[in-house]
């Protein structure tokens, strides 16, 4: 088929008759830029050591932003300057901050809120409907996801890449998942704890959600994980000292640290890093 790019990098056909597979158009002159959604090549991600593949092209200039700390879709409304990668995100942030537009789940008495259709749509499919569309079709793997951004995380683990790399003061800590390097900003140089213990004449708070849930157990008592190796029973109220109570059961000490040639090695990843905090003051 014989395209054209315009400007925008879209594609549009020339003085002939094409079927569009994405949505089965045919005409001869597409005089609107019909966008040409899918192709037999694939397009690869330049960043260095990114291993983004897609064969839709207007998925790769999405991902490319990522990398970009230029912010390109800008708020003007009232001066307000703010400024997003995503066109998508911009739209939300005007209908939530601006324009206060919302749109309600009626699922079930759900009623909850979103900034933008696509955002309730995603919700629906996600929570209530439980659709997983989207498969891996990496070897033995097969895995199922609700969206396709979580897919092309998921894939990225697959090839080793990590393509989300943290800016925050010359971090350039990388990881193979946004959610990933948001949850590191947000623990790591942020110090957020949005998560708050609301027991009485407690009040910790945690940064991550699941460390709530576990501090929580602490004033249940509730010791429900168990040891079961070669009938130890030792109970424990985390899951995580479970874990690293049973690597004492065992001699091999897989975790090393490689800090400044240190010979330190532990038998949890927990111990390890506990290690590098308090010896090497990282």
């Amino acid at each position: 088929m014989k395209t054209i790019e315009c400007e925008n990098n879209d594609y549009f056909s020339i003085n002939q008759t094409i079927d569009c597979n994405s949505c089965k158009i045919s005409d001869k002159m597409l005089n609107n830029c019909h966008i040409i959604t899918k192709s037999d090549d694939y397009f690869h991600c330049f960043w260095p050591k990114c291993q983004f593949t897609t064969n839709i092209k207007r998925d790769l200039h999405r991902h490319q932003s990522i990398h970009s700390e230029i912010k390109q879709f800008k708020c003007n409304f009232n001066n307000c300057k703010k400024s997003y990668n995503y066109a998508g995100d911009l739209k939300g942030h005007m209908n939530n901050v601006h324009l206060n537009v919302r749109f309600i789940c009626d699922f079930n008495e759900c009623h909850k809120c979103f900034t933008t259709k696509q955002q309730l749509y995603r919700h629906k499919s996600c929570v209530h409907l439980n659709e997983r569309k989207f498969k891996c079709n990496e070897e033995n793997c097969g895995k199922k996801f609700t969206t396709k951004q979580n897919l092309i995380s998921h894939k990225n683990i697959h090839l080793g890449g990590k393509a989300f790399v943290c800016h925050f003061n010359d971090c350039n800590k990388s990881f193979s998942q946004k959610c990933a390097l948001n949850r590191h900003k947000s623990c790591v140089h942020l110090n957020e704890r949005k998560f708050k213990c609301n027991e009485e004449n407690c009040g910790k708070s945690f940064a991550r959600n699941e460390n709530l849930t576990e501090h929580k157990l602490r004033h249940s008592g509730d010791k429900q994980f168990i040891c079961d190796f070669n009938g130890c029973l030792r109970a424990f109220i985390r899951k995580s000292d479970l874990n690293d109570h049973k690597s004492t059961h065992l001699t091999v000490k897989p975790f090393k640290c490689h800090y400044n040639d240190c010979d330190g090695s532990y038998i949890s990843l927990r111990y390890l890093r506990k290690h590098i905090r308090c010896r090497h003051k990282i």
